[in-house]
């Protein structure tokens, strides 16, 4: 555990989560299923999801290079040339655009270099997101939960490491609290507290998690697991599959 606090660049924040859960409860080959899952989702994403966006910023932006290139030099000198002949102003945006072009390459060429610094930084893996992270918490924070998608994936994180902990026996406050804490994410914190309060006025877990998700589903998964006195971590499994499904599709849908 020392020794992963040292180097906290060397796996994803989320895996680093679920690592701290096993070495918790005492049971680390417990979680390695489970990290390896993680490993390799995070993996295939980071894949498939930073070629398309990158190729689809890097193009449209080398067409939009090639279209203010040929107004510049071919069409609106043209145009110039006639409305003076005519005696009228040039409109304002393309006088305008004449005026800087300069600046307006300059500003293309500054993106361009922008999109290939940053899938380089994405690519070079949890390292450079770690450093980033520690540099600047609140605005990568910020900036991740406003991703549906990463808010599936951090409620999937967040309930794999409260059923591994409960399992385990875990008192449920505790529980709920470490898991919130491990998952290094503000998002799911205030929802935590608000489970910790309801339990403390005496209400069991399976309705308190309702705080978690609004569909319900974690909610009736839950009570089934309480009712017929079987491990939670099995109960959800379905449900942590679908979230990533539905993560995985709303990246999809954002890359295309």
């Amino acid at each position: 555990g020392e020794a992963l606090d040292k180097v906290p660049g060397l796996l994803p924040a989320n895996i680093l989560g679920v690592l701290k859960v096993g070495l918790q409860i005492r049971n680390l080959p417990r979680v390695l299923p489970a990290a390896r899952r993680l490993l390799d989702e995070s993996s295939r994403a980071q894949r498939e999801a930073v070629g398309d966006v990158s190729f689809m910023a890097a193009a449209t932006t080398i067409v939009l290079v090639v279209i203010s290139f040929l107004l510049s030099v071919n069409v609106l000198p043209k145009f110039q040339e006639l409305f003076k002949d005519y005696e009228v102003p040039l409109p304002a945006l393309a006088s305008a655009f004449m005026a800087h072009r300069d600046a307006w390459f300059i500003g293309l060429a500054a993106w361009l270099v922008f999109i290939a610094a940053a899938s380089c930084f994405y690519l070079s893996g949890p390292q450079s997101a770690a450093w980033l992270d520690n540099r600047f918490p609140r605005l990568t924070r910020w900036v991740t939960n406003r991703f549906p998608w990463q808010r599936r994936r951090m409620q999937r994180d967040y309930s794999l490491m409260l059923a591994l902990l409960l399992d385990a026996g875990v008192p449920e406050e505790t529980a709920v609290s470490t898991a919130a804490s491990l998952s290094s994410n503000s998002f799911w914190r205030p929802r935590a507290d608000l489970v910790v309060a309801d339990l403390r006025e005496g209400i069991w877990l399976p309705e308190a998690v309702r705080h978690l998700d609004e569909t319900g589903e974690m909610q009736w998964r839950a009570q089934f697991s309480r009712a017929q006195l079987k491990p939670l971590l099995p109960a959800l499994a379905g449900w942590h599959e679908s979230l990533e499904a539905q993560a995985f599709r709303l990246e999809r849908m954002a890359c295309d």
